[in-house]
């Protein structure tokens, strides 16, 4: 009996999915579990598994759809394998008759096997016509080694006589002295041009202005689809700069002490927790910190009732760079944590952002975002909000450079410190930028100031 597979519940904010990619294709035994497809959400990438052990007998929608939750996306025949070989069932000999019944009607229907999305894509990218192709699956269907058999044979047959050096250059002759000159400097013999009796090359002819210039075939240009993820963060970018009054505020940071830190509870913390102590884990601990400090910075507004929300907790969104795009998982409840809570935390999610694991709830309901540009080697940048949030801080790399400070006795002094800047970005519609400069200000205390040595303590940690 057919069994359906059907989208799932992805989570509660979830309506719709596009599908991706089909991974299994009619006519394949899958097993239960096994993933069929992968979708694509406004949050999250994700798999649809079989929810029998059968034989893959349709499937319903191309790639590139998007469907609602709970629509049909497949059949699953659930019939022991074997179990019909010898004694076909009366379904079976009435889907027989109906089938030979078709085919007299229309005899052309046995040249139209099925044919999965995925083998159409691959003859387009090669420029392969299906009808051209002698499918060897089962009631000849195509499948993806008959159009890649097609696309070799095509391609072995299609050389042109031009592509041969000889039809470049005819076979010149080379002085033992030439012909060393030109395989040291790897000179192509097709573009040089002889001023000797018959075209004959000389010495003077390899200097390079007498040497006719490489001719390189441009790249052509190639257009795709945006995918599912990159065209709801291009329109969640273009909707919150239309939504809000954003401006960004900067400080630089001396984060000499935090890096001293670093290297002295760094072998212990690693040993204990597995993380290495990065700056990233002193920025997201300072910022929580004084976020209790500054409610407005950690609030939503919501402009259609005209309110703005004071959240009681920080759900701390990290900002995490994947293959597919940027992806903001939460930290509950970050107000509560300690350094290396904040730190395994921020590794767990950060991983199975980038192993596409994450669940929707895990994306959903942040309070407050922190992204670390200064990973990649940027010093700092104007980070956008992640509405309906009113605030986004920007961390920009840790640089030692020559800094004015001053010295036990009070004198100004050049010293070499780590370096710095912090960028905030917020909402001017509810935050004064006095207000966002006190909050980085304050930022910036904790971090210069540095006092995290009894948090990261060996046995505070355990605590």
């Amino acid at each position: 009996m057919p069994v359906a597979v059907t989208l799932p519940d992805l989570g509660e904010s979830v309506s719709e999915a596009l599908v991706s990619r089909w991974l299994r294709f009619p006519g394949d035994l899958v097993e239960e579990g096994e993933p069929l497809l992968e979708v694509s959400t406004d949050k999250v990438d994700t798999e649809v598994s079989a929810p029998a052990s059968g034989r893959l007998i349709d499937i319903v929608p191309d790639e590139g759809q998007t469907l609602p939750v709970g629509a049909t996306l497949a059949f699953i025949d659930d019939t022991p394998v074997g179990a019909d070989d010898n004694t076909p069932s009366t379904s079976d000999q009435s889907a027989s008759e109906a089938n030979t019944s078709t085919a007299i009607q229309n005899p052309t229907d046995s040249e139209k096997p099925y044919v999965t999305p995925l083998v159409r894509r691959l003859a387009s990218e090669h420029g392969i016509e299906l009808t051209s192709i002698q499918g060897s699956g089962v009631g000849n269907r195509i499948r993806k080694s008959d159009v890649l058999a097609a696309a070799s044979a095509a391609g072995s047959t299609s050389g042109h006589p031009d592509d041969s050096v000889a039809a470049h250059a005819p076979n010149l002759y080379l002085s033992p002295l030439i012909d060393l000159r030109v395989r040291q400097r790897g000179l192509d013999t097709s573009a040089l041009r002889g001023s000797g009796h018959n075209g004959r090359i000389r010495l003077h002819d390899l200097s390079p202005h007498r040497t006719a210039p490489a001719v390189h075939a441009p790249r052509p240009d190639r257009t795709e689809k945006l995918t599912r993820l990159r065209s709801v963060i291009a329109t969640r970018m273009v909707d919150s700069l239309q939504t809000s009054a954003q401006l960004t505020t900067v400080v630089e940071v001396d984060v000499t002490s935090v890096n001293e830190l670093r290297k002295l509870h760094g072998p212990a913390f690693f040993a204990a927790h597995g993380v290495r102590l990065s700056f990233t884990h002193f920025f997201l601990r300072a910022a929580v910190d004084t976020l209790a400090d500054f409610p407005a910075l950690n609030a939503s507004i919501d402009t259609g009732a005209g309110t703005v929300t004071y959240h009681g907790a920080v759900h701390l969104n990290v900002a995490v760079d994947t293959d597919r795009g940027l992806l903001a998982p939460v930290i509950r409840n970050a107000d509560g944590l300690r350094i290396h809570e904040i730190a395994t935390a921020t590794a767990d999610l950060a991983g199975r952002a980038r192993s596409n694991t994450l669940s929707v709830d895990e994306l959903s309901a942040g309070t407050f975002t922190v992204t670390n540009t200064g990973s990649r080697g940027a010093l700092f940048d104007t980070p956008i909000i992640n509405q309906p949030q009113v605030a986004i801080l920007g961390t920009g790399a840790v640089v030692a450079r020559a800094t004015v400070t001053l010295d036990k006795d009070g004198h100004q002094i050049v010293d070499i410190r780590d370096m710095a800047y912090l960028s905030l970005t917020y909402d001017h519609r509810l935050i004064d930028g006095a207000d966002a400069a006190r909050f980085l200000t304050a930022i910036k205390a904790k971090l210069e100031l540095a006092q995290f040595t009894e948090e990261l303590s060996t046995r505070e940690q355990r605590s």
